[in-house]
């Protein structure tokens, strides 16, 4: 569905979606990626086909977290339910690790935070 949520996945995930076209002439389908606020082009390229199904795969990784737009093209003109949505979440790390904004688990000195919020008063965007 235009707009409707596709998929949702976690940082550095690797999500596929399928693409399925029933015209009897085979066209290059391709796609973009953007995230929705601000608007970044992230990724494009061409979908992967399958032989003789013309059903094309398009295999998505992002570390973005938030919400992108995904939009597929079909020769060069967008298909009929797109654009759609992409969620990418937080990946899971392993003990007091945490992601940070490229999918990196990483340790953060938490003393250093509560001393910020001690002297100012609030805590610092991560």
């Amino acid at each position: 569905k235009r707009m409707g949520f596709c998929a949702t996945f976690k940082q550095l995930e690797t999500v596929e979606i399928d693409v399925y076209d029933h015209s009897p002439f085979p066209a290059p389908i391709t796609y973009r990626m953007h995230r929705v606020n601000p608007i970044l082009f992230l990724d494009g390229g061409a979908a992967q086909s399958s032989a003789n199904v013309q059903k094309y795969t398009i295999a998505l990784s992002e570390s973005e977290r938030g919400s992108h737009i995904l939009e597929i093209f079909r020769n060069g003109e967008q298909v009929v339910d797109s654009p759609v949505l992409i969620q990418v979440n937080s990946r899971e790390c392993v003990g007091s690790l945490e992601p940070d904004d490229a999918g990196n688990c990483i340790q953060y000195d938490f003393q250093k935070f509560i001393m910020f919020y001690i002297v100012f008063g609030f805590l610092p965007v991560l």
